[in-house]
């Protein structure tokens, strides 16, 4: 498994299932079959850190884009990270799902993300106040969108007999 970028390939022992790229802190961030997050950096290609606070597979991995030193992670162990690329020794916020794998993430702003269970739940959390909303939907969640201007979460479900947005 490998991830092509800027004219050099990054070499990965496991598949990566998803990246993240953080221009003000030249560096890549991946997780994958493993339990691992990787930090590549992109100057001297090569892996910088590797992070190992999870339990299981990842899944998705974000930067903050309203403040690049944050990203979050999610994975099959049903947990949600929040970690601060300044200090990588822990994660600063873990949340679990309810019941099930988390799958994609969005950020909303500076300190707040939503993320999904692969089914049924909907969580929103904000780092600020520490409380986290949960909605609950039918079907399995494909991917989550934000639209800023307008304020919304859209979330991709596939269901056999409801298919569309919530």
């Amino acid at each position: 498994p490998s991830l092509c970028c800027d004219n050099f390939e990054i070499k990965n022992t496991t598949p990566i299932n998803h990246c993240d790229y953080n221009e003000n802190k030249n560096c890549i961030i991946c997780v994958g079959d493993s339990k691992d997050i990787d930090i590549f950096d992109i100057r001297c290609k090569t892996k910088s850190l590797q992070l190992q606070e999870n339990y299981d597979f990842g899944i998705a991995i974000k930067f903050n884009s309203y403040n690049d030193n944050y990203f979050a992670n999610t994975n099959q162990d049903h947990s949600t990270k929040i970690w601060d690329i300044r200090n990588t020794s822990h994660s600063l916020y873990t949340n679990y799902g309810l019941i099930e794998t988390s799958g994609d993430l969005v950020w909303l702003n500076d300190h707040m993300i939503c993320y999904c269970e692969n089914s049924l739940y909907l969580h929103i959390y904000d780092m600020l106040s520490h409380k986290e909303q949960t909605l609950m939907y039918v079907g399995s969640m494909s991917g989550i969108v934000y639209d800023e201007k307008k304020e919304m979460i859209y979330v991709g479900i596939d269901n056999k007999e409801l298919s569309g947005l919530i």
